[in-house]
C-alpha cells in the first residue's frame, strides 16, 4: 500500500520561489501576467569562483541613422596640417559631441563606392539601400516610379548589422532590436523607411534581401522588452498596459529576494536601473494618453494613442499637380521629439540588460519630410527636411524654389541647426551608455561599437562620397578613441578618392570576432588602414 502524501497541497498555497546563488546574465525579475524585468550586469552573475577576477562584459553594437546628407563645411572637424589625429577641434555641426570627445572617431572621406553600380534607383532608394549593405540593390518586378524610386526593390544582401547579429546574437532574447522615429508614417515609397536587411530570401527569384522595418511605437517595444505575454496590435497592448499595475509592482517578490544577496554596489545598480525602468514606463503611459494626464487624473479615461498623428500636407514641392491630386492623405507625428527620447531610453535598456547586443535607431526616412518646428529656423519657404537640401545653393535650387544667394545662406544655417540637433541626440545617448558601469569598471559604452551614418554626403547634391560618420566607444577596449581620421584630405570629394566603407565595415567584423575579409560586394576587401592597430 502506497504511503499517504501528508503534505499540504491545497490551492491556496505558494510554492516557494527563490533566486538561485548565481544568475544568468539575461535573468529577470519575474511576475505575474508573464511580466519580466530584465537585469543589468551584476557581480552576482559572475561564477562565484570568478568574482574576485575580472570579467568582459559582452561587447555590443548599435547604429544611429539620420537623413539627408550634411553641410561639409560645417561638419568637417580642424586640425593643423601633419597634427596628429588626436589633435583637432569639433565642428559646429559635431560641437554636441564635445563632452565626449575622447570616446568617439570621426571619420572623413567614407564613400559608398558600391552606390555607383546599377541598378541606378533613385538617390535616396540608392543611398539608403547601400548604405548598411555596401553592394548593388536589386529592382523587383514592379520596376519604378516617382522620381525612379523603385517600388518592390530591394537591397542585394544583408545589412552589417544584421551580419554581426548573426554571429553574436543568438543567446539573447532579441537578436537584434530595430527601433525607429517616423519612419512609417510616410506615403514615400518603401526603400526610403528601412535600412536594415537579413539574408537575401533564396525562395525569391530576384533574390532580394529581405527587409526589416523599424519599429516606430514605444509601446510595441515595450511591450517585447519587458517580457509581457501581451501581443497584437498597439491598441490591444495599450489596453493590457492601462489595465495592469506597473510591471515593478508584479516583480517585487523577487526584488526583494534578490536585494538580500547583493552587496553594496550591486545593490546601487539595481536600484538605479529599476529607476530607469519606472521612469520609462511613466513616460509611456503618460505618452499614450494626453500630455496634460500629469496634471489633470481623469484625462487617464481618454481612449489612448500612440505616436499622436495627425494629416498633413508633405513633400509637395517636387510633386505635379496631378500626382498631388491623386496621392492618398500623409501623416504627421506631432510628438517626434518625445517618441525619440524614449525609443533612446528603450534602446540603451535593451543593451543595458543584454536582451539584445544589436540594436538601430532610425531617425525619420531618408529623404525625410519631418519639420523641425521646435528649432528657430529663419527660412520662410517649406520647411521639411528634404525640400530644404533642394535649396540650400542656387545651384542645386534651379530645379526647386530658385532661391538667391543670401536665402541658399539661410536655409544652409538652419540645415546646420538641423544636423546640430541630431548630434545633440547622439550625444544624449552616449551620456547615458557611459554613466552605465558594468563589470571590471567599464561602461556601456566602453564595451560598445555605435555607428552613425547618413544616406548621402553632401545633402544637396544628394552625392554617395564623403558621407558623415561617426564611431562611438571602444568594443571593449579595441578601438582608439579621441580621433580624427581624414581619407580625403585636401582632395575634392568623388568616387575613388577617400575609402570605400566596406571597408568599416570588414574592421567591424574583425573587431566582433568574425574573421571575414570582405563584406558587401567583394572588389572592395580588406581593412580601413589606421582604424585599429593590428588589423591592416
Amino acid at each position: 500500500m502506497k504511503k499517504t502524501n501528508t503534505t499540504n497541497t491545497s490551492a491556496t498555497s505558494k510554492p516557494e520561489r527563490r533566486l538561485p546563488r548565481t544568475i544568468s546574465r539575461r535573468a529577470m525579475l519575474r511576475g505575474a501576467l508573464g511580466v519580466g524585468v530584465a537585469l543589468p550586469w551584476l557581480e552576482l552573475m559572475r561564477p562565484r569562483g570568478l568574482r574576485a577576477q575580472s570579467a568582459d562584459p559582452p561587447k555590443r553594437f548599435g547604429v544611429f541613422f539620420s537623413p539627408c546628407g550634411t553641410i561639409p563645411e560645417n561638419w568637417r572637424p580642424t586640425s593643423q596640417f601633419m597634427a596628429p589625429d588626436t589633435e583637432f577641434e569639433l565642428s559646429p555641426i559635431l560641437s554636441p559631441l564635445q563632452p565626449f570627445k575622447d570616446d568617439i572617431v570621426v571619420l572623413r572621406g567614407m564613400n559608398f563606392e558600391t552606390a555607383k553600380y546599377p541598378p541606378i534607383a533613385n538617390v535616396h532608394d540608392q543611398g539608403m539601400t547601400h548604405m548598411l549593405t555596401g553592394i548593388p540593390l536589386v529592382r523587383g518586378p514592379a520596376g519604378a516610379g516617382r522620381a525612379n524610386h523603385f517600388l518592390d526593390g530591394s537591397a542585394g544582401g544583408p545589412s552589417i548589422d544584421q551580419h554581426i547579429a548573426a554571429a553574436i546574437g543568438q543567446t539573447t532574447l532579441l537578436p537584434s532590436l530595430e527601433l525607429g522615429v517616423e519612419s512609417t508614417d510616410t506615403f514615400l515609397e518603401t526603400l526610403v523607411t528601412h535600412m536594415c536587411y537579413g539574408p537575401v530570401d533564396q525562395n525569391d527569384q530576384y533574390k532580394r534581401a529581405i527587409p526589416i522595418q523599424p519599429v516606430d511605437d514605444p509601446v510595441q517595444i515595450y511591450a517585447r522588452l519587458t517580457g509581457s505575454t501581451h501581443a497584437g496590435t498597439t491598441e490591444q497592448i495599450l489596453a493590457a498596459l492601462q489595465n495592469r499595475k506597473s510591471v515593478l509592482d508584479y516583480v517585487s517578490e523577487d526584488y526583494g529576494d534578490l536585494m538580500g544577496q547583493l552587496g553594496t554596489d550591486d545593490r546601487a545598480k539595481l536600484d538605479q536601473h529599476l529607476t530607469n525602468v519606472r521612469d520609462i514606463e511613466t513616460r509611456v503611459t503618460r505618452l499614450m494618453t494626453d500630455p496634460t494626464s500629469a496634471s489633470c487624473p481623469d484625462i487617464l479615461n481618454v481612449r489612448p494613442m500612440t505616436p499622436q498623428r495627425q494629416q498633413c500636407l508633405r513633400d509637395q514641392d517636387l510633386r505635379d499637380p496631378e500626382v498631388i491630386a491623386t496621392q492618398g492623405a500623409n501623416y504627421c507625428v506631432t510628438n517626434f521629439r518625445e517618441i525619440g527620447q524614449m525609443q533612446m531610453d528603450l534602446m540603451i535598456l535593451a543593451l543595458q540588460c543584454d536582451l539584445t547586443r544589436v540594436a538601430s535607431l532610425q531617425w525619420s526616412t531618408a529623404e525625410s519630410t519631418v519639420i523641425h518646428n521646435w528649432l528657430p529656423l529663419e527660412y520662410q519657404g517649406t520647411r521639411e527636411h528634404h525640400m530644404m537640401t533642394h535649396n540650400e545653393s542656387v545651384d542645386v535650387s534651379a530645379m526647386a524654389a530658385m532661391v538667391d544667394q543670401q536665402t541658399a545662406l539661410t536655409i544652409r544655417s538652419d540645415l546646420t541647426k538641423i544636423h546640430n540637433w541630431y548630434a545633440q541626440q547622439f550625444a544624449y545617448m552616449l551620456g547615458k551608455m557611459k554613466a552605465i558601469i558594468e563589470g571590471n569598471g567599464k561602461s556601456l559604452l566602453d564595451n560598445m561599437l555605435f555607428f552613425w551614418t547618413n544616406e548621402l554626403g553632401e545633402g544637396g547634391k544628394h552625392t554617395y562620397y564623403n558621407v558623415p560618420m561617426v564611431l562611438a566607444g571602444s568594443c571593449g577596449g579595441q578601438l582608439p578613441t579621441g580621433r580624427y581620421l581624414d581619407f580625403l584630405g585636401n582632395g575634392a570629394p568623388a568616387f575613388g578618392s577617400g575609402m570605400a566603407h566596406n571597408k568599416l565595415f570588414v574592421t567591424f567584423l574583425k573587431l566582433f570576432g568574425i574573421d571575414e575579409n570582405t563584406f558587401g560586394m567583394p572588389d572592395f576587401s580588406g581593412t580601413v588602414p589606421g582604424l585599429v592597430p593590428g588589423l591592416y
